[in-house]
């Protein structure tokens, strides 16, 4: 019988203050402008202390699983356009997700994949969502713009 009442007040107490124990939308949001903040300024191992493990990447055209392939794309990504800078102009988080709109610009002035390098410069509008785990860890990225903006700015 202790046993039992051990282990129904243990489970109790998960059930009531767990919750109390996860990141707030506030602290989801400042994490994710935390996160392209290191992004401008080529942090990239900080950028990636706030990737959950199992973190999975939505922005091209197939998912990208895992955090250490994830950041290798966008370590090559960042290659290509070292001069790559996001520029927030709103923010908005409910739960564990958190939207930002941003104005992204850059220079392309080295491969990638496979496409050679023009020079040309580019200015695209982005929406990002980003969901997160109880921890504060993003467990997922979304990019929502049109890539033949950006492609008709940097093609020959």
């Amino acid at each position: 019988m202790k046993t039992w009442n051990r282990a129904a007040l243990a489970l109790l107490f998960v059930m009531v203050c767990a919750p109390a124990f996860a990141q707030t939308a506030a602290q989801n949001k400042e994490t994710a402008l935390k996160a392209i903040e290191s992004l401008n300024n080529k942090d990239f191992d900080g950028f990636g202390s706030m990737l959950a493990d199992n973190f999975t990447e939505y922005a091209g055209p197939e998912p990208v699983e895992g955090k250490a392939k994830a950041l290798e794309g966008i370590k090559e990504y960042f290659g290509a356009f070292p001069d790559m800078h996001i520029e927030v102009s709103k923010s908005v988080s409910e739960g564990k997700t958190v939207m930002v709109l941003s104005t992204v610009t850059g220079t392309w002035k080295n491969d990638l994949m496979g496409m050679k390098a023009t020079g040309k410069s580019f200015k695209i509008i982005d929406v990002d969502i980003i969901e997160f785990n109880d921890a504060g860890k993003a467990v997922a990225h979304w990019s929502v713009q049109d890539p033949m903006v950006m492609m008709s700015q940097i093609s020959n």
